[in-house]
């Protein structure tokens, strides 16, 4: 069963962004994947969880449906 991430959407990770949940965590984008890692113990490495995790093209797809454009995939 795949992990679940405290934000599972863009609209989600958005809203923590505006309400300062989240602040200076920025969203890390690869080829294949981004995600957000928060360190919950900056003298500890090993601390720290990814609260948000997808795929480059979901987060296109859904950033273009937030902004309402319409859009295909090729």
């Amino acid at each position: 069963m795949p992990r679940k991430h405290k934000y599972s959407t863009l609209k989600a990770l958005a809203a923590a962004y505006k309400s300062g949940e989240l602040s200076d965590e920025p969203l890390w984008l690869d080829n294949d994947c981004a995600f957000v890692y928060v360190n919950e113990n900056p003298d500890d490495d090993d601390s720290g969880v990814a609260v948000f995790y997808s795929d480059p093209y979901q987060i296109m797809c859904e950033a273009l449906d937030l902004l309402g454009i319409p859009h295909e995939g090729v």
